[in-house]
């Protein structure tokens, strides 16, 4: 396996000593155009910009931060090849066409805690409206109409609210709604029914919340499988004093059918914040009718939210610009609970096993054994296929493209864990079969929290994951390794640590030595003239 040369990335431009270039398309809150200036970021505001002006801006950038006002479509992602990662300040990423940015190796992150508290509070507030009148009151008292007699108003203590969709908002909805005396249901196909109930709700399926619930409050994204998930069908099953919450994504809930089942009485009225369309034009039923409340897209918008989510998709993508993957990227594994040294480990594994490995790569396996198999060993992986595949592809690899470029390339993944590990506290062996046979490297991460090579195929070594490494095959002859290290000597290479094992006396011999420079062409052409040397790999394992 050899390389073809790497792409740009934004970790490169930072190499070169050039500030990160970071593009915002959409108004966000100071504090976080702040943050990123602060951290050196050349960052540039245009929120006017054209489908096709951004087209042709986005290649000089290394992040695009948007909010909903951006579309993302796959034209623009492909237009360059520079970009590193894109920041969703807010939760919904329909904008964003995932599956293009993903085989383009660009991640995706959101800030999916910064508004929780104002979308839930606002749904609330919503629901209080709606059961007091409180719009119709207030605009009938400002035109000089006293009607008191005419708003009679519904209690929420003692209904039965169903939230659809229970992450972060419809949990917060469902503790505060718990709060007001309501009994809480809730359909999520994600959530286990502990979760549910740690928040205070009852797990129920689709058909028993529209059967039991007389007010519901949506909060699910936008999908295929969401899209108009409410409609004409869904709001016949619903009690004529039932009501509707919506301020979750546009187009789950079905408006012509929402506004026609309130006009005929079906349900007593709703509250939208979000629409299909939006703004929605002039002639949507649902701005028309005085048993809904609409409102135009601003549950997330108080300044405390603003503020949070602005620096908290600054400090993503800020995390990303360094190279690490940060706790709500969208499409790709997140490492934090892994810690780096694990990661540094399996990423040496693959950059050396694609070093000594001959032939196209067929299959990979992965084993871990003992405490390290507890961990979430899926970022393990990921990492470990990147460094393998990452030098020797033109295509950007990353642990964002790199699910796509194994599939496209039918490559098989497989995973073993054991907790159980003869030798080592923990180990990751890496087997990798090409059409030209097959290799395995395996290493530890030792109690110091150090990562180290510890087996090359049926060899037994020992050596610190290094930047630069060189592995000698050969025969178990005397002077070998003082001829190796005379002509390293000679180029001004330094050796950090050595290590050499032989199966038997006289066989064959592999020796690892880990050197503090780059390794040149030119003396690896020496280096394979040694006597007794029958094969040398040198790699930059960085």
């Amino acid at each position: 396996m050899s390389s073809t040369g790497p792409h740009t990335t934004a970790s490169e431009s930072n190499a070169r000593n050039e500030a990160p270039r970071v593009l915002v398309t959409d108004p966000i809150d100071q504090a976080g155009l702040r943050r990123l200036e602060t951290a050196g970021c050349d960052v540039d505001v245009h929120t006017d910009l054209s489908n096709d002006a951004l087209r042709e801006t986005v290649s000089e950038y290394d992040a695009l931060v948007v909010r909903s006002g951006t579309t993302l479509s796959a034209d623009v992602i492909e237009a360059s090849d520079r970009l590193s990662v894109i920041g969703r300040a807010g939760v919904g990423v329909d904008n964003i066409d995932i599956d293009a940015v993903t085989r383009q190796g660009v991640l995706v992150t959101n800030a999916p805690t910064g508004n929780t508290t104002a979308v839930a509070e606002h749904t609330l507030a919503l629901l209080l409206s709606l059961a007091r009148d409180i719009p119709t009151a207030n605009e009938a008292l400002s035109a000089g109409d006293w009607e008191k007699s005419s708003f009679i108003g519904t209690e929420l203590s003692g209904r039965t609210l169903g939230v659809l969709g229970f992450g972060r908002i419809g949990r917060e909805v469902a503790s505060r709604a718990e709060d007001l005396g309501m009994e809480v249901i809730t359909h999520d196909p994600y959530v286990g029914e502990e979760t549910a109930s740690a928040f205070g709700a009852t797990l129920v399926d689709f058909d028993d919340l529209l059967e039991r619930a007389n007010v519901i409050s949506v909060h699910v994204p936008l999908t295929d499988e969401t899209y108009h998930l409410l409609g004409a069908d869904e709001f016949e099953r619903l009690d004529s004093d039932a009501y509707l919450v919506h301020p979750a994504r546009g187009g789950v809930v079905d408006e012509a059918a929402l506004a026609t089942a309130v006009e005929e009485g079906e349900i007593a009225g709703a509250a939208v914040d979000v629409f299909e369309n939006e703004p929605p034009a002039p002639d949507n039923p649902l701005l028309e009718s005085d048993d809904v409340i609409v409102t135009p897209h601003i549950a997330a918008k108080t300044d405390n939210a603003m503020s949070r989510v602005a620096t908290t998709i600054a400090d993503n993508v800020l995390t990303a610009l360094d190279g690490d993957v940060p706790e709500s990227a969208l499409n790709a594994p997140h490492t934090d609970s892994i810690g780096q040294t694990p990661v540094e480990l399996a990423r040496t594994l693959g950059r050396l096993t694609g070093e000594l490995a001959d032939g196209a790569v067929t299959a990979v396996d992965v084993e871990y054994q003992g405490d390290i198999a507890d961990s979430d060993t899926e970022p393990l992986t990921a990492t470990a296929c990147v460094g393998l595949l990452d030098p020797v592809l033109e295509e950007r690899v990353n642990r964002v493209s790199i699910s796509r470029v194994l599939e496209d390339r039918d490559i098989t993944v497989t995973e073993s864990t054991t907790n159980q590990s003869s030798n080592f506290r923990s180990m990751v062996s890496l087997t990798v079969e090409t059409d030209d046979g097959s290799m395995r490297i395996a290493g530890t991460v030792t109690q110091n929290d150090e990562p180290y090579i510890v087996r090359i195929d049926g060899y037994k070594v020992k050596v610190r994951a290094p930047d630069n490494v060189i592995v000698f095959y050969g025969r178990d002859e005397p002077g070998v390794i003082g001829d190796i290290g005379n002509r390293l000597a000679n180029h001004d290479i330094n050796i950090a640590g050595m290590y050499n094992s032989r199966n038997v006396v006289g066989g064959e011999t592999i020796m690892v030595i880990a050197v503090d420079s780059p390794i040149s062409s030119e003396l690896e052409r020496e280096l394979h003239a040694v006597e007794n040397v029958t094969d040398v790999s040198a790699a930059n394992l960085t």
